[in-house]
């Protein structure tokens, strides 16, 4: 799992679909932060 610092807006060449999943948010404070983790499963293909 990442820990993501930083989002940058950019643009697709190509755009796909992926596979449709279930996912479950979690949302704990840390160090008087808000983190949020989405963890996704029950992938098909996978």
């Amino acid at each position: 799992m990442a820990r993501i610092t930083k989002f940058e807006i950019a643009e697709m060449n190509r755009f796909q679909l992926h596979d449709d999943v279930d996912a479950k948010v979690f949302v704990q404070e840390h160090d008087g932060r808000a983190l949020l983790q989405i963890s996704t499963y029950d992938r098909e293909s996978r």
